[in-house]
């Protein structure tokens, strides 16, 4: 079942990469995406759009860690559906990117410790509603705290979205 899943956030990627456009219409600059037939809201489509073209998305780090959002992403999929996706990939992306943020160099025992520690899989399993995940605070960065290198895309994003100081 799984696989179905991946499978999108594969075509997601690709069709980022190849350039594909994803606007309903020419004239619109925005990056409209559809995960199972469920068009996303604008920031989450923003979210992925910028997760599959910023600079240093290439890192063994930063692909450790968008392997990370991608399962947590497919695993809320295969619980909820498409119902209040667009809310999910925005919670899912400050959890997993906040570690990728306050690291200078991401190694894969580090994305291990923050998925055990912080755990959101267990927190999907154990939801009864997508709210049950949605609610869940999520810290703000500190710029102080923040060692990461060349993430200037991310960080614009956890600004945008108020998760950052």
């Amino acid at each position: 079942m799984t696989s179905h899943y991946q499978h999108k956030i594969n075509e997601i990627v690709s069709d980022e990469r190849s350039g594909k456009p994803k606007a309903k219409n020419s004239e619109d600059k925005s990056q409209t995406i559809r995960i199972l037939d469920h068009e996303l809201e604008p920031l989450a489509s923003k979210i992925l759009h910028t997760l599959n073209t910023y600079r240093s998305r290439t890192r063994t780090g930063d692909g450790y860690i968008r392997t990370l959002f991608d399962c947590a992403v497919i695993f809320y999929l295969d619980k909820f559906g498409a119902h209040q996706l667009s809310q999910a990939i925005e919670k899912l992306f400050i959890w997993a990117y906040s570690c990728r943020l306050q690291m200078q160099v991401v190694g894969i025992e580090r994305m291990d410790k923050h998925a055990l520690t912080q755990n959101v899989f267990e927190r999907i399993k154990q939801a009864v509603q997508p709210s049950d995940v949605l609610n869940w605070p999520l810290a703000t960065l500190k710029a102080s705290d923040c060692k990461g290198t060349k993430l200037n895309e991310i960080t614009k994003l956890f600004k945008d979205m108020k998760y950052y100081e």
